[in-house]
């Protein structure tokens, strides 16, 4: 019972040193305690720490209070919804300065339709400021083209100017030189005073930074309205957003147009990438088939064709899968069929129809970023999603509205990287960063065989009998078993 006791009490105190400063914690930590735990007093110092930069950007660019504590609210949702996406941890700041302006700027656009025939004649009717005509006129236009610095200068503009915080303190959260910074600092500050300049405002590199930080004092958001964006984004984040009543229809159609529009940004991102790489290999393949033509033919005049070379052309290179294509990986599969396509975002996965892209399921069922898909064949019933958070879920496709999850398979010590199903359907390989790959009963969700590797499991395949199971592992390339003994094979070789 004493124990018990003592444990409520150094709970409540970590919480409450939590809720003021961080307790030390950088950024990064912070969001790994959020991400891994759900630990709602890291996430409430995040936005007490953050709140009042993410708050100058939408109240200089929405042009009305109520409306910036909307998109205050909902910038603060769409991190609870997709902090896994924050990469590296530390650029927590820069990362909501990103989605800050693209909700501040729905939410501006929003209000100017609603009052299309209404003059304004105040921008912002702030309770606590009263701004400059100049100033009003300079606040767009400052995050406009802060907005398009590259992130090395936007990132300590934000957290110097706009945030307020010394240098040194920084430079050690971003892990660099404290001259690097002050570098950074001072270029990314002439950049943006050039830019303005070019735009008709002229402002000096050490003025510039004197407004930014006192336009950034000015707009911290009111304790409730803290409160009240850390209730929603905890609820929102454990999946209970449709009984929660904690935040506005507002703030929810806010949050949810940029993690659509980051979601269909990821999905042409990949789609680039596999673009190209069809591009590369379709190269490769035709001048190889040249090279192999030309080879086979002699020379005017000097006896036709040389019979050998004919009989034997030169063998076409191998090609490239399009999955190791460079550029960045998306999680993405589409089933045997054809007919439906999933991708990841964050902690979710949507499956869409293939044919007319309409969206069939969205599923946020993890507690961590989503990092392999694959489909059961062959009549595509059920759906894997292995994650950061070290389990794999098998969800059932035929509940077309949500993709009921039937299994949550626990047994990896890491994050999960890699599944596939056998050609049969009635297994699941999964592979993981704790190098094992692990074999369970589709129907059952038991866990059949573990199968230790040498290296991080890039990448699972059966051979189309289904005798042979091939990972790619880390750099040290590719190993096979027998799954059904889990003894090694060739690379390569179908099984017996």
């Amino acid at each position: 019972m004493v124990t018990g006791k003592l444990d409520n009490v150094v709970q409540r105190l970590r919480k409450t040193i939590l809720r003021l400063d961080g307790a030390g914690l950088s950024d990064g930590q912070l969001l790994d305690c959020f991400i891994a735990e759900r630990d709602e007093a890291a996430f409430e110092a995040l936005v007490r720490r953050h709140g009042p930069m993410v708050m100058g950007v939408c109240q200089r660019l929405v042009g009305h209070f109520q409306d910036a504590e909307d998109a205050f609210q909902a910038t603060f949702i769409v991190l609870s919804r997709n902090a896994a996406a924050v990469v590296p941890r530390e650029s927590v700041g820069n990362w909501l300065y990103g989605v800050a302006y693209r909700i501040a700027l729905r939410a501006r656009a929003t209000r100017t339709r609603r009052r299309s025939r209404e003059k304004q004649v105040k921008d912002m009717p702030h309770p606590q400021t009263e701004t400059t005509a100049t100033w009003r006129e300079l606040e767009p236009l400052l995050d406009e083209e802060l907005n398009r610095l590259p992130d090395k200068y936007r990132l300590p503009i934000v957290l110097c100017d706009l945030e307020g915080r010394t240098r040194r303190d920084v430079a050690r959260q971003l892990n660099l030189p404290d001259g690097t910074l002050s570098n950074r600092l001072a270029t990314g500050r002439r950049l943006l005073a050039k830019r303005l300049r070019d735009r008709g405002f002229v402002l000096a590199g050490a003025a510039l930074a004197a407004a930014l930080s006192q336009n950034a004092l000015s707009a911290s958001g009111p304790a409730p309205l803290v409160v009240s964006t850390v209730n929603g984004a905890i609820v929102i984040a454990v999946g209970r957003v449709a009984a929660s009543g904690v935040i506005s229809a507002k703030v929810a159609a806010l949050a949810e147009g940029v993690l659509r529009a980051m979601f269909l940004s990821h999905l042409k991102v990949a789609g680039v990438a596999l673009l190209l790489a069809a591009v590369v290999l379709g190269t490769v393949a035709a001048s190889s088939r040249r090279t192999a033509a030309g080879e086979g033919a002699g020379p005017p005049g000097r006896g036709g064709t040389n019979p050998a070379a004919a009989a034997e052309p030169a063998p076409l290179q191998p090609e490239k899968p399009a999955e190791e294509a460079p550029g960045p990986k998306v999680p993405a599969a589409v089933s045997s069929d054809k007919k439906l396509r999933a991708a990841a975002e964050g902690n979710s996965f949507s499956v869409f129809d293939a044919g007319t892209g309409r969206l069939m399921i969205k599923s946020e069922v993890h507690t961590g970023a989503v990092t392999a898909l694959a489909f059961s064949p062959p009549a595509s019933e059920l759906l894997a999603s292995g994650s950061a958070d070290k389990t794999v879920l098998v969800s059932d496709l035929s509940e077309r509205a949500t993709g009921r999850p039937v299994h949550r398979l626990k047994g990896h010590a890491g994050a999960v990287t890699a599944l596939a199903f056998s050609p049969d359907g009635k297994t699941l390989a999964s592979g993981g960063a704790d190098k094992t790959v692990r074999l369970w009963d589709s129907a059952t969700g038991k866990e059949v065989r573990v199968i230790e590797g040498k290296d991080v499991i890039g990448s699972l395949s059966y051979s189309a009998d289904g005798r042979t199971l091939t990972a790619k592992e880390g750099a040290k390339g590719s190993r096979a078993w027998d799954p059904t003994t889990g003894k090694e094979v060739p690379a390569g070789k179908e099984g017996p």
